[in-house]
């Protein structure tokens, strides 16, 4: 039988067969989780014509085949993100809808009303994100991974650390890691495609994105009438850097308190310098009046 023969190739260079029951790696960052253990068999994908030979022969993907739990510490409403995002969302949708690769995806976020999801996303900074990755048929087999960022498609919440809302240097990823919400399946390729066009349009200003999404070669107009635009509320017009505030005052006073120590420090040691310098100043003395009175009494011998 076709299911007991060794034909499909893994990751790690073992030939299995359906009977192994092997997994489609569709998620790069995930199946490097899994690849030391022998017996979870994950087959690449080199083409699509590929793919669909294995659909044909029902084998399952990785990212299916897993449910991904969340730890959060500290969660705290993400208004900052919500402000950073909302002006950039109509103009990824127009970006999508005008660019051939995005074309399947674009359709796919029709489907799945993704203007309806973008107004009840929720956004959620936290101080530590942990993800664990378990198998569904084995409960027991599971990796942990400290993440920075995670969207969890039920709840329609985007949990981020804290530390990519600090410095505008981190926007970018971000950016990156919003994208994957607009695509049906990994696509390493489209994600950086779509995150850096964010990150370009963030980095215009909000009254130039018009200019700039012209200079893009895109249109922007929604012409087809079961095109519903997207947008997320904001409670600001125009997006804050949360740069970490500098407190003047705190930062006089430990320069100024760092600088008596080395005031009180330089004054010890030059303190300690003179009582040494004391010591071996009478040290000779003594030694010089030893050898005083030991050339006398030889003399008078």
């Amino acid at each position: 039988k076709l299911s007991r023969k060794s034909i499909f190739p893994t990751r790690d260079h073992r030939w299995v067969s359906l009977a192994d029951n092997p997994l489609i790696a569709d998620n790069n960052g995930i199946a490097q989780l899994f690849t030391q253990m022998k017996n979870i068999s994950m087959i690449d994908i080199p083409s699509p014509d590929v793919l669909k030979f294995f659909n044909m022969c029902d084998i399952k993907s990785l990212s299916s085949s897993i449910t991904i739990e969340h730890i959060i510490q500290n969660p705290s409403t993400g208004v900052f993100i919500q402000n950073l995002l909302s002006p950039l969302i109509p103009y990824i949708q127009l970006f999508m809808k005008s660019r051939p690769e995005f074309s399947d995806a674009y359709q796919w976020t029709k489907l799945i009303d993704m203007s309806s999801q973008l107004i009840n996303i929720q956004f959620n900074i936290v101080d530590h994100l942990q993800l664990v990755y378990r198998f569904n048929s084995d409960s027991s087999i599971c990796m942990i991974r400290e993440e920075k960022v995670y969207y969890d498609k039920n709840q329609m919440t985007f949990y981020i650390d804290h530390e990519w809302t600090e410095k505008s240097k981190y926007y970018r990823d971000i950016f990156h890691a919003f994208a994957r919400i607009f695509l049906p399946y990994h696509n390493d390729e489209l994600v950086r495609s779509l995150g850096n066009f964010m990150n370009l349009l963030y980095n215009e200003e909000e009254n130039n994105l018009e200019t700039f999404a012209k200079y893009q070669n895109f249109d922007l107009e929604l012409n087809d009438s079961d095109d519903i635009p997207w947008r997320i509320p904001s409670n600001s017009k125009q997006i804050q850097h949360s740069e970490p505030k500098i407190d003047e005052q705190k930062v006089r006073m430990l320069l100024e308190n760092v600088a008596q120590s080395q005031e009180h420090y330089t004054t010890y040691i030059q303190k300690k310098r003179q009582e040494l310098k004391k010591k071996l100043s009478e040290t000779a003395t003594i030694t010089n009046n030893q050898s005083t009175e030991s050339e006398n009494t030889s003399g008078k011998e």
